[in-house]
């Protein structure tokens, strides 16, 4: 106020801001109070008076103009439309409206505390639109809804890796040897199981027979560098690790700078010591596994600071794949890209929806040219693949 008389294109010269021409160059929004006099003109014999212009296009993006009229204040709301529709303009007034409503019932109230919205939409963005509550039935872990499909349909194509594959029988066996054998070597909830493998069948079965043990699975990207897998391997100080034969040095020297005394085993080399081990379910109940306990810590990117192992509660992870069957419209007759690093909680997303309704999951670093030769009921081609924004952008440009 103490310098409204400047003109504003030489503010705009001193501040000498970026320019574009999709928006003004200091300020986007503007409240204007017409507060000036109006002028009366008296002329001898001539009749004069004020013609309103309306503005065609609007100077800013938003603009609210108000002034007084007797004891009203009355104004208008001008806007871009090329941003906002008729419709939202509409419900940021309603939201003004509600504001100077809850000012003059009660004055003293801070600003912060007034509700900017009317009865009706409180209800519905609270109450009508947070109505996500789905009955799931009895809580099962992911693993034991995977067996009941197993059960259900054993000679359906559970995992296809090139040459590799597995029908839902035979997943569900490898995982149960290897959730016995990881039971005989003091796994239970609560302890976590380092994973430090490629995509592959055997991967996948990994997984699934570490919940089915009880444990939690800590998965780490074979690909990160040394000093990265150290501090994961390190921090997480898991209870044994399973890995590949590409992994085995990496995880063998992390261990041994962090003074971790944890045995490793190759899961397709040395799966002999688990052949022999009971093909059967582990009962969850029998095992003690509750809906609290972990299902896998995953650890953050690290973009922030150190990386973070973040644990995720089997109760979660039913909640989260049981729905997104539902969105996804997943059915057996789908075949999923399991794509995603397991250090990606995308590859939760991708692994268990479909093997909980029956679809063929398809690990592999591929996009493309992948999803031929499945069998009969399969159409040979990819259905569904899960990528981020920045990835879709990639491949389009």
């Amino acid at each position: 106020q103490e310098h409204q008389e400047l003109p504003f294109e030489q503010v705009v010269e001193q501040a000498n801001p970026v320019r574009s021409l999709s928006y003004g160059p200091l300020f986007q929004v503007m409240f204007a109070w017409q507060n000036n006099e109006s002028a009366e003109f008296d002329f001898d014999g001539l009749r004069a008076g004020f013609l309103s212009a309306p503005h065609l296009v609007s100077k800013f993006d938003l603009t609210l103009n108000l002034h007084e009229a007797g004891e009203r204040i009355v104004g208008g709301v001008e806007y871009a439309s090329a941003l906002f529709d008729r419709e939202t303009v509409e419900r940021y007034v309603g939201y003004l409206r509600e504001t100077l409503r809850g000012m003059v019932a009660n004055p003293e109230a801070s600003v912060a505390r007034l509700s900017l919205l009317d009865a009706t939409e409180y209800a519905r963005i609270v109450d009508v639109w947070n109505r996500t509550d789905r009955d799931f039935g009895p809580w099962r872990p992911v693993h034991a809804q995977f067996e009941t499909f197993a059960a259900t349909a054993p000679d359906a194509l559970a995992i296809a890796c090139g040459d590799d594959e597995a029908t839902y029988a035979q997943a569900n066996a490898a995982a149960n040897r290897l959730a016995h054998w990881l039971r005989a070597r003091g796994v239970a909830p609560e302890i976590l199981v380092g994973l430090c493998v490629r995509r592959s069948v055997s991967a996948i079965e990994a997984v699934l027979g570490i919940m089915k043990s009880g444990g939690a699975y800590v998965p780490v990207d074979p690909t990160y560098p040394d000093a990265r897998i150290a501090d994961m391997l390190g921090d997480a100080r898991p209870h044994l690790v399973l890995i590949d034969r590409a992994s085995r040095t990496a995880v063998e020297r992390a261990l041994t700078h962090k003074g971790i005394d944890a045995p490793v085993f190759e899961i397709d080399a040395e799966r002999v010591e688990w052949a022999g081990a009971s093909s059967e379910n582990v009962p969850f109940d029998s095992i003690g596994l509750q809906a609290e306990h972990p299902a896998y810590v995953i650890y953050t990117s690290g973009s922030t600071g150190t990386p973070k192992g973040v644990m995720i509660e089997h109760r979660g992870l039913v909640n989260y794949t049981l729905d997104a069957i539902r969105w996804f419209e997943l059915t057996g007759k789908d075949v999923v890209l399991q794509q995603n690093s397991l250090n990606f909680d995308l590859s939760i997303e991708e692994i268990l929806p479909p093997l909980l309704c029956g679809a063929c999951l398809m690990p592999s670093s591929q996009l493309f040219g992948v999803g031929m030769g499945l069998g009969p009921g399969y159409s040979g081609q990819l259905t569904l693949v899960h990528l981020t924004a920045a990835h879709w952008h990639m491949l389009v440009n």
